[in-house]
């Protein structure tokens, strides 16, 4: 926020495309900043999103991407990952369960990491599920010995299931997946391309890349050529000074040569 706020400050020119990349809370360039606001009055919500649109983000896609999203989830059976992330996002603001005394909201929430950790609560129980299936006790599970805890992990690493952030299956500690492109198109954080895991890039046809928030950058200002010294202000000079000492050269001579023969001329005392 107080870099985009000093870009206006400045005076630098709509239009400059910000480019930023992780993961970021809900529309938060919307937002009143009370601690920045209070440095800049004008720096509000507004300000920023006028200046922000057109922005990318750069961050992977905790999502399912193609036409085949209906499925339901190993984890949560009666959900697919549309309706499942949807359910999540009806409880961010007021907490879950909504009878609890003590549930919390989240406001904003990190939209894009939900599909995330729905994953991760699905990799743990499924990892519990196959321990006890091979005959380890929850007690084992919850105080695990080294030996055991290797087992926690081998488990993990070899599952493969399909989830609400699409195909989960791990690479060493990582979990491969497309890396996506947004763009904030009419205040909205929208997936416009993404690369898949072998470098493939892919435009949305619908959503793709907006250039009507960047402006074209502007003229070089090309700063006025300085008066050169013209060369005859040195030429002549110089020829000036070469003729007079010829001449002055010529002068010592006429006069060096008359005086020896005036002496030549004069009788010689006996």
């Amino acid at each position: 926020r107080r870099v985009i706020c000093a870009s206006n400050a400045v005076g630098t020119l709509m239009g400059l495309t910000w480019i930023s990349d992780g993961i970021q809370s809900r529309n938060w360039w919307t937002e009143d900043n009370a601690d920045l606001m209070a440095l800049d009055s004008t720096c509000d919500g507004s300000l920023i999103t006028s200046l922000y649109e057109g922005a990318l983000s750069l961050t992977g896609v905790a999502g399912p991407i193609g036409e085949d999203t209906d499925y339901l989830l190993p984890c949560f059976g009666e959900y697919t990952p549309a309706n499942l992330t949807s359910y999540i996002a009806e409880h961010f603001l007021d907490g879950y369960p909504p009878t609890d005394p003590n549930r919390t909201g989240a406001e904003p929430p990190h939209d894009l990491i939900v599909s995330a950790a729905v994953d991760g609560v699905c990799v743990f129980a499924l990892m519990v599920k196959s321990l006890l299936e091979q005959g380890l006790d929850i007690t084992e599970l919850r105080k695990p010995s080294a030996a055991v805890y290797g087992r926690v992990l081998e488990e993990i690493r070899d599952l493969t299931f399909r989830g609400a952030s699409g195909d989960v299956s791990f690479a060493g500690n990582d979990v491969p997946n497309y890396l996506g492109t947004w763009q904030v198109q009419s205040g909205v954080l929208t997936l416009s391309g993404f690369a898949d895991m072998l470098g493939n890039i892919s435009i949305s046809e619908a959503d793709g890349f907006q250039s009507t928030a960047w402006a074209p950058a502007p003229e070089d200002i090309i700063p006025p050529e300085e008066d050169q010294f013209p060369v005859w202000g040195l030429a002549l000079p110089a020829g000036a000074f070469c003729v007079g000492l010829l001449c002055c050269a010529f002068c010592t001579y006429r006069a060096v040569r008359t005086a020896q023969m005036e002496q030549k001329d004069k009788p010689q005392d006996s």
